[in-house]
């Protein structure tokens, strides 16, 4: 079954050695039900499920038979992969290139006596986001519309507590 030894192949899903054992018996039973030598009410005890489970795996089985026998277009399916390492290949030279300039501008500037232009690094303050003040208004608003609070009754004169 399985090319290394001791590796089970995974259940429920296609892998590298073809379909697993379960898979063949499951098809090999819907053909004989399709070619007549088995009821489906028979498949079904043979595959340990109920009816309706077995018409709903004949049905996925059918699809994907119609599936297989649509025509295919010639030649490879291009994917992404290429361009995407094409495109890291470029970035990656663009940065090295970037890097040596800034090293050139650098020592030019040494060998001509010129001060690089420091540049201060401005702390953004962070926003308040849209929500947060749509939130906060409703707050307001509502506060304002509540009637005020009851003062607290004033403790008793004589200092004695309850």
């Amino acid at each position: 079954m399985s090319g290394e030894p001791g590796k089970q192949p995974a259940v429920g899903g296609p892998n590298k050695d073809g379909p697993s054992r379960e898979a063949r018996q499951k098809a090999s039973v819907v053909l004989e039900v399709l070619t007549g030598e088995r009821s489906p009410g028979e498949a079904a005890q043979a595959l340990a499920m109920s009816t309706s489970g077995y018409y709903l795996l004949e049905q996925r089985a059918l699809d994907a038979l119609v599936g297989a026998c649509e025509p295919k277009p010639p030649g490879r399916v291009a994917t992404g992969e290429p361009t995407i390492m094409v495109l890291q290949k470029r970035c990656a030279q663009l940065e090295r290139e970037c890097a040596r300039w800034q090293a050139l501008a650098r020592v030019t500037q040494r060998s001509l006596g010129v001060v690089p232009v420091k540049r201060e690094k401005r702390k953004d303050r962070r926003r308040p986001t849209r929500r947060g003040l749509a939130a906060a208004k409703r707050l307001r608003k509502t506060a304002a519309n509540m009637p005020p609070e009851p003062a607290a009754p004033p403790p008793p004169a004589g200092g004695e507590t309850a």
